[in-house]
């Protein structure tokens, strides 16, 4: 009986710590509160930035009021404008004109609940979204059945948008960083 008992609980742990693991394995939450820190300590809501490995790309982020954090990355066909606009300090309208871009191949825009970086399970109901190309939602709710995915393909895509986001971020923190 004890054996059983044992058994049972280890197998119970060893299916909740890659959960855990994966849920504490977000490579954008350190990123997203360094970001944020980095934005309340200059006393803007708004920045934005040329993506150095993708020349034409750009990334733009707005801390709203509540807590959260919302990042764009596209391309925009008018560089120069958008160039000129945050040489301006016109971040808000970077993140704008990257919201509206006329070219959603390969746009990001990620809704990140508290600025907390992704998480692929919701902790006090801050559930995370993430669109792709202007056409692909992925919640990040921790429930994969809900979006008739395998645990397998939800995992597989968060860690895609969690690098995805990981990157736009330390486009962000390295420009922000970079004005000092």
């Amino acid at each position: 009986m004890r054996g059983t008992i044992v058994a049972i609980v280890t197998t119970c742990l060893s299916l909740i710590a890659p959960a855990a693991t994966r849920a504490a394995s977000s490579s954008s939450a350190p990123l997203a509160h360094t970001f944020s820190a980095l934005l309340h300590s200059r006393g803007i809501e708004a920045f934005a930035a040329p993506d150095p490995d993708e020349p034409g790309r750009f990334v733009a982020a707005l801390s709203v009021p509540h807590g959260d954090l919302l990042v764009v990355s596209a391309r925009q066909p008018s560089t120069d404008a958008v160039a000129q606009r945050i040489a301006a300090a016109q971040f808000r309208d970077v993140y704008l004109d990257l919201q509206a871009t006329p070219t959603p191949e390969g746009k990001l825009f990620v809704q990140d609940s508290n600025a907390d970086g992704l998480s692929s399970a919701p902790q006090n109901d801050a559930i995370d979204i993430v669109y792709e190309d202007g056409t692909k939602t992925m919640v990040f709710n921790g429930d994969a059945k809900a979006q008739h995915l395998s645990r397998d393909d939800y995992d597989a895509r968060f860690d895609a948008a969690d690098r995805r986001y990981a990157h736009a971020l330390t486009v962000l923190i390295t420009a922000l960083q970079s004005q000092e």
